[in-house]
């Protein structure tokens, strides 16, 4: 779909390099430095890092969330715990809204801010010939981030159809 087999000799390649990258995401793997260049490692390295942060700073508002629901609920305050996944679910779906018509007006500015505000190397602009940039082309990450759109909005209206509910509890 992306065409990313045709950019390398054989497919066997290109499986094995993104397995060697899966494996060094979520384990002890080293990347392939017959590969990936060094500012490519260098690049994936900060990307590992995003990776853990965002992975914690998941688990600390999901944990976070979970008590405040659990301490509302068994305190008997469904309307204000309705009225507020309510509040939070509506923010989230203005969120996405405004970085989609954001990504139709400039993606280009939205990911190159991106990579400013999140990378700490200051060499994220990698060349075209780049065997990452060959596995993993834009239209990778503009499918990438409307998958997570659409997951985000679907989440966010459940969530709104449950508090309706919890809101009409007495």
């Amino acid at each position: 779909m992306l065409g990313v087999y045709q950019n390398f000799n054989n497919r066997q390649e290109v499986n094995e390099q993104l397995e060697n990258l899966l494996n060094y995401y979520c384990c002890t793997e080293s990347l392939s430095t017959n590969f990936f260049t060094p500012l490519e490692i260098t690049h994936l390295e900060d990307v590992k890092s995003t990776i853990s942060l965002a992975n914690f700073q998941l688990a600390f508002t999901t944990l976070a969330a979970f008590i405040l629901i659990l301490v509302l609920a068994t305190k008997g305050e469904f309307k204000y715990l309705g009225k507020s996944l309510i509040r939070a679910s509506l923010a989230t779906i203005a969120a996405v809204l405004i970085l989609w018509i954001s990504y139709l007006l400039n993606f280009s500015f939205i990911f190159d801010n991106f990579h400013k505000i999140i990378f700490k190397s200051n060499q994220w602009l990698l060349p075209p010939e780049s065997n990452l940039i060959k596995l993993f082309p834009q239209q990778f990450f503009v499918n990438f981030a409307n998958r997570i759109a659409y997951q985000t909005v679907i989440m966010a209206a459940l969530i709104i159809i449950v508090a309706q509910i919890l809101k009409g509890r007495k």
